[in-house]
């Protein structure tokens, strides 16, 4: 099935899911929007809904390909989700066989999901080989970054919204860039380096998509993802790296509607950390320091936007806590718990799950059975918040 027939099945599909005449649906932010934040700074219609979002890795056994996993984990949830995450080395094309399959309504039983795609300015996929932020936003690297702007002007023309970031987890990569157009270092700038290159690459790529192919901006959600440490008192906070309007330097037309993005992990003993509950994570818990995530995006007028988001077991890497029922708490437990929290929040925009296996286990599928972590995560899956 060629694209544009894709983009005429979406199309079709997102109007319905939207309750949209079909004069309204292709630059609408897709089915289901949670509310967006005013240029007032205040969100002023409560999101009653969130998307639910997923990356999920092939085990190597069941699944043998990126489609098999994510068909799988839609099969084991009983639902479709709304956003598939994705992120790219610099120059590395938006379209592989991996996201041709998983936008193709062909291939699953479920609507394709938008993609969240974050473009970084790595020449390798840990980021060991960095160009810097001052050479993205010099000019140096337009040609790759007009090369995206023709590959999201596809995806557009199948899926009608997409959220895109600019190197999330900036954090990680501070400290003396590279210097002069094509020289490799391992540390990408200074925050204000990264705000520069975050404003240089947004407007490049909202300017060729506006001229050279008629989408309104509105097409892209930008959404400025940060560590969860960030929140707690690491990196010198998020205001550090935050790409403010209230600075001179950045026009003021564009510099309110990027959401605010942070990625979670309840890691434990794979990290050598303790256990780590929802709550804290979120910041809910105060401490020195600590900003709650939820309460950071408020007072930006912002929506949050959870692009990535995994917990371990509680026996995982030589821990001492239960096998099963930890986990299971930890998706939709007590108070402490991720649908609980998220329940209470009014400006969520999306929970991206990480079904992966890295330095530790975060698949949903741990333990199975009454009371585990499979059974609990579809429980989080189908509540009300993300219908």
């Amino acid at each position: 099935m060629n694209r544009d027939r894709w983009s005429r099945r979406q199309f079709l599909r997102t109007s319905a899911a939207a309750g949209l005449g079909l004069a309204g649906t292709a630059l609408a932010a897709g089915p289901a929007r949670a509310s967006a934040a005013t240029r007032a700074g205040t969100v002023t219609s409560p999101a009653t809904t969130a998307k639910l979002g997923v990356f999920a890795e092939p085990n190597g056994t069941t699944e043998h390909s990126y489609l098999d996993a994510f068909r799988n984990f839609e099969s084991e949830i009983g639902r479709g989700v709304s956003v598939y995450r994705s992120y790219r080395s610099w120059g590395q094309p938006i379209f592989n066989s991996a996201i041709d399959d998983i936008l193709n309504p062909s291939k699953s039983q479920y609507a394709p999901p938008e993609l969240y795609l974050s473009f970084h300015p790595y020449l390798t996929k840990k980021g060991t080989q960095c160009l810097g932020w001052a050479q993205v936003a010099s000019g140096c690297e337009d040609s790759v970054i007009d090369a995206w702007a023709t590959q999201l002007n596809q995806l557009l023309g199948i899926s009608g919204h997409a959220y895109v970031a600019f190197h999330h987890e900036m954090e990680k990569k501070e400290g003396t860039p590279p210097s002069g157009c094509g020289i490799i270092g391992n540390r990408c700038g200074t925050p204000e380096d990264f705000k520069a290159a975050y404003w240089y690459f947004r407007q490049r790529i909202q300017n060729r998509l506006q001229s050279a192919y008629g989408w309104d901006p509105s097409s892209i959600t930008w959404v400025v993802t940060f560590m969860g440490d960030t929140f707690r008192g690491q990196h010198n906070g998020p205001d550090t790296w935050w790409p403010s309007s209230s600075d001179p330097t950045y026009p003021s037309d564009v510099a309110d509607d990027h959401l605010v993005g942070v990625d979670l992990y309840n890691r434990y003993k794979c990290h050598n950390k303790s256990w780590y509950g929802f709550d804290y994570l979120a910041g809910l818990l105060g401490g020195k320091h600590v900003q709650q995530v939820q309460a950071y995006a408020a007072s930006k007028g912002r929506n949050l936007f959870i692009g990535e988001c995994g917990s371990v077991e509680g026996n995982a890497c030589n821990g001492t806590l239960p096998f099963k029922t930890q986990k299971a708490e930890w998706f939709t437990g007590d108070a402490s718990s991720a649908l609980t929290v998220m329940q209470g929040w009014d400006n969520l925009e999306a929970f991206c799950y990480s079904q992966v296996v890295g330095q530790g286990n975060y698949r949903i599928d741990t333990s199975t059975g009454p009371g585990s972590a499979l059974t609990s995560f579809v429980t989080l899956a189908n509540a009300p918040l993300f219908s």
